[in-house]
């Protein structure tokens, strides 16, 4: 660590005191960006997780030093390499933390237009942007212009850089170096940067720490509100579930009857048919035995009328032999 710079060993000391989402580190958050490969909301969040230390850097700097001091993008390099088990680039990490300022600016212009509620869509933008509000404090987000000092500040050029001087800072001014009045001026806390600079009193702290204590109940109270319409959304939905599930089941009931009525109707007709068809079969079974008797009284008939018949005629051919033989020998002619 005797590499680093003095600044940077504070800082990084003093990160635990921030809250962090733990990151999973991935295969792409160890690729280039332009070889990265991933969707844009994983890449959107993990650059958000990386370059939140940078902002934790500027507000201890700022709490520390009573006035905004950034540090280099070679100590933040480090720092966030270190952290995340990287390999990034000055350029990389120049071009990561405007994408995230630009995303984090176009997420606090949507207060100035007065609609209600504008959480959803500045996550949706931001993903972390309750997290950066929390860190910069309520003053500092606010779309209100920016107080004096940090206008000159900008326009000075204060933002100290080894390998660019074009970085944006817009919005690393911290809340607690300015306080706007009730006729919306800005009145500083700290003196100029002529006067004496003064640490961090006990005051100071304790007010910054009641800031960020009512932010947080605040978020807490707008997440529990959440809650309660997503709870109360699927408590709808599961209602909603229930009775569709009642009346499909009531229908398929009702079918079920229905079918059933439908299915004894049709059984009582297939029996009737069938009683129909075996009575006229029954019929036809006794006309058929009616003439199978017939037929056999008149083949009886047939055959005692065929006996007779040969027994007349078998006495007619004898007959018929006997006068043949009387005729061929007359009997009272003598031998």
């Amino acid at each position: 660590m005797s590499h680093r710079s003095p600044l940077l060993q504070r800082c990084n000391k003093s990160l635990v005191c921030y809250p962090r989402v733990k990151h999973v580190q991935t295969t792409a958050d160890r690729t280039p960006a332009s070889n990265c490969a991933c969707s844009n909301s994983s890449r959107l969040r993990s650059t958000f997780d990386k370059v939140l230390f940078n902002t934790c850097l500027f507000e201890f700097s700022s709490q520390r030093r009573g006035i905004l001091v950034a540090c280099r993008t070679s100590d933040i390099i480090i720092l966030v390499n270190d952290k995340h088990n990287t390999s990034w680039t000055a350029s990389q990490v120049k071009t990561k933390i405007a994408y995230v300022k630009k995303k984090y600016r176009e997420a606090v212009a949507l207060n100035s237009t007065g609609e209600e509620p504008v959480l959803q869509r500045q996550e949706a933008i931001c993903p972390l942007f309750l997290r950066l509000y929390t860190v910069f404090g309520g003053n500092s987000l606010s779309t209100k212009r920016l107080p004096p000092s940090t206008i000159r500040k900008q326009r000075r050029g204060f933002l100290r850089s080894d390998d660019s001087e074009d970085e944006s800072t817009d919005l690393e001014a911290p809340s607690s170096d300015t306080d706007t009045t009730a006729d919306g001026h800005y009145a500083s806390e700290y003196p100029g940067k002529r006067q004496k600079k003064r640490r961090l009193t006990p005051v100071d702290l304790q007010r910054s720490v009641d800031k960020m204590l009512e932010l947080a109940n605040e978020n807490t109270a707008a997440l529990r509100a959440r809650e309660q319409v997503v709870g109360n959304r699927e408590r709808e939905l599961s209602e909603k579930l229930l009775r569709l599930s009642d009346e499909a089941n009531k229908r398929a009931d009702e079918a079920r009857v229905r079918l059933m009525q439908e299915l004894a109707a049709e059984r009582t007709e297939l029996k009737k048919e069938v009683a129909s068809e075996r009575a006229e079969i029954r019929e036809e079974r006794a006309e058929i035995r009616e003439e199978r008797a017939v037929l056999r009284q008149e083949k009886e008939d047939f055959n005692r009328f065929k006996a007779e018949f040969m027994k007349q005629r078998d006495q007619l051919i004898s007959e018929n032999a006997a006068l043949t033989t009387e005729l061929t020998f007359p009997k009272h002619l003598p031998l």
